[in-house]
């Protein structure tokens, strides 16, 4: 019980747009790719927020080191199953469910996911982030387009603003006015980190 309500606690619930098919084309390579265009964010309704209290499935749960949702309605969600670190390795698994109740497995995303996560928000089925602290790897923010086939690191340079931190790591996303906000936090060596939000873009 005690580990079920832990998991509950982790779990973020959103519920920002409907749940439709849309046709993506999937391509499961893996491999990060240079993001390519504006992302367009287009949810029927930004400032609705669902909170689901159903458990989450044993068999994908047990010996997790955490676990992460998002639901982008009752029934359409997306969980993010994270291992222990092994060797600086953590096992990462993406999953889906489009009924509440049974899920499938999208992908592993321990090789695509270099950094340990922090949270995961999708605000759509088809376009969602997955939000990571530092672990040795710049980009702390990874983006998909369809559905979590394919994540793209979203890079996010605040040395003109702040010339001395040392790094940067993500702590938590939402949706503000049809722009989907991330808020990050710099890291220095000498004193205590600070809190910045910036609009997540995408370009070329």
């Amino acid at each position: 019980m005690k580990k079920i309500l832990m998991i509950m606690l982790l779990c973020t619930v959103l519920s920002l747009s409907a749940c439709a098919a849309d046709g993506r084309d999937r391509n499961a390579s893996g491999n990060l790719q240079q993001p390519r265009e504006t992302l367009q964010i287009t949810p029927e309704d930004e400032e609705s927020t669902h909170i689901s209290e159903r458990a989450l499935p044993d068999e994908i749960t047990d010996g997790a080191s955490a676990v992460y949702c998002s639901w982008t309605n009752d029934d359409c969600g997306f969980l993010l199953r994270c291992g222990y670190p092994a060797a600086g390795q953590m096992t990462k698994g993406l999953y889906r469910t489009t009924d509440g109740q049974n899920w499938t497995s999208v992908r592993e995303l321990t090789a695509v996911i270099p950094n340990y996560p922090k949270g995961i928000f999708f605000w759509s089925q088809s376009q969602g982030i997955i939000l990571t602290n530092y672990h040795g790897v710049e980009n702390c923010v990874f983006v998909t387009q369809d559905g979590g086939d394919t994540w793209n690191a979203v890079p996010f340079d605040l040395h003109g603003e702040i010339p001395d931190y040392n790094y940067l790591e993500a702590e938590q996303a939402w949706l503000e006015k049809g722009v989907i906000m991330v808020e990050l936090s710099a890291h220095f060596e000498d004193r205590e980190p600070i809190q910045i939000t910036r609009p997540l873009t995408i370009t070329e």
